[in-house]
């Protein structure tokens, strides 16, 4: 279990990463300027690890089995008094 909780993170923020890279060498092969394309890294990287983080958050509501109903409240009974002897 605890290796799963480490290996999402890191693929969101490796996919973030990824997007950023991406953007910064398309931004450079367009012929922007550095700082530019490196607005572009800090940019297509936030959006690429929003977007991963909401797709995966979106994913497991739709895996989730629905919720069972809740049991019927069965009426109380009364119970009759204890019969005390003094």
């Amino acid at each position: 279990m605890k290796g799963e909780e480490i290996e999402m993170p890191m693929g969101h923020l490796m996919l973030g990463l990824l997007g950023g890279i991406v953007a910064f060498a398309l931004a450079l092969v367009a012929g922007l300027s550095l700082g530019m394309a490196l607005l572009l890294y800090v940019g297509a990287g936030n959006l690429g690890l929003m977007l991963s983080v909401a797709l995966q958050f979106l994913a497991d509501g739709a895996r989730r089995p629905p919720r069972r109903p809740a049991p019927a409240v069965q009426p109380t009974r009364r119970l009759r008094p204890i019969p005390v002897s003094h």
